[in-house]
């Protein structure tokens, strides 16, 4: 068991393996840095980061059919509500 302490504004990624292991036509994977680009540059919101990754992902496989899922799941904490 453990915890973390979230600020407003920290977000939480969960991916599957489909999304770094998506492939090309020329065989190429999509790769866990190519992910971690595109979540720095879009790293705003958390409808953002959904919207632009699985946009590059679509773009970096084009039609090339794929064996696994692509998963992208993201929170975001925005604030702590106050108790009563």
């Amino acid at each position: 068991n453990g915890a973390m302490q979230l600020e407003p504004g920290d977000m939480l990624v969960f991916y599957t393996d489909g999304i770094i292991e998506a492939m090309n036509a020329k065989g190429e994977e999509y790769t866990f840095d190519r992910l971690l680009a595109c979540l720095n540059r879009h790293w705003a919101s958390s409808g953002q980061v959904i919207e632009e990754c699985l946009k590059q992902i679509y773009k970096f496989t084009k039609s090339s059919p794929q064996n696994d899922d692509i998963t992208l799941v993201v929170f975001q904490w925005n604030k702590a509500q106050s108790r009563s």
